[in-house]
């Protein structure tokens, strides 16, 4: 698999502060279902934030393919409440197209929510809308920052159904910012983990085993029994 984004020694504060990320070197290939966990406070999101190029680097380089196009799905929608948008106007915002695919919107369940005002939606249904509107982007790389937090159980199942349909069926890389050890051992085929620098980096089974991942996480064995990874989804 090509590389898509490399990180050589990049390290990042803000002016006059300690460092958020120091020293991290890591690379994203093509496909890649790439998992970024840590703990509070350990530079999950400001490592997504460099690699969407939202902040540069203060030391060290990030390189990306031409033309690589990216979408971002942030934990939190931050918007004005007394500005009123339907979801529908929200999820034309920045797309060439303002025919929304019909599919995409029935199976994230947002088609009944379509006139609703944004601030009328619950922390769920906000998720919901948050997913289809990076699918519907149709871009190269999803940066998904704890996309299921406010989801049921059943919610998740089904955001990692369609997440897996779309490394697999479309080919779409992913870079998934998570503190569910859980769906790290299920859906990843790499997984980082940062405490300001990188502690670690591998498959699931190998990040697990390493010591560095125990002093943050501890070791509980029932996380093994989400290595197994199912491909059979319909959509």
């Amino acid at each position: 698999m090509s590389s898509l984004i490399d990180l050589d020694s990049v390290s990042y504060s803000y002016s006059g502060s300690s460092l958020i990320l120091d020293n991290v070197s890591l690379s994203v290939a093509e496909g890649e279902i790439v998992t970024v966990i840590g703990p509070n406070g350990g530079g999950k999101s400001t490592l997504a934030k460099v690699i969407l190029g939202l902040i540069k680097p203060s030391i060290g380089k990030i390189t990306k393919s031409k033309k690589l196009t990216f979408t971002y799905m942030p934990q939190k929608l931050i918007h004005n409440h007394y500005m009123p948008i339907t979801v529908c106007d929200f999820l034309q915002l920045s797309l060439q197209s303002k025919k929304l695919n019909k599919n995409v919107l029935e199976n994230q369940k947002v088609l009944t929510l379509m006139e609703k005002q944004l601030n009328e939606l619950s922390g769920g249904e906000i998720q919901r809308v948050l997913f289809a509107k990076s699918i519907l982007s149709n871009a190269d790389v999803f940066v998904l920052d704890e996309p299921t937090q406010c989801l049921d159980i059943n919610g998740q199942e089904e955001f990692y159904s369609t997440l897996n349909y779309l490394n697999k069926s479309k080919n779409k890389t992913i870079i998934l910012i998570s503190h569910d050890l859980h769906i790290v051992m299920k859906s990843s085929s790499k997984v980082v983990c940062i405490n300001k620098h990188l502690c670690c980096s591998g498959s699931p089974e190998d990040v697990y085993a390493n010591k560095n991942y125990t002093e943050i996480f501890g070791k509980n064995l029932s996380h093994l029994s989400y290595y197994q990874h199912h491909h059979n989804h319909e959509h």
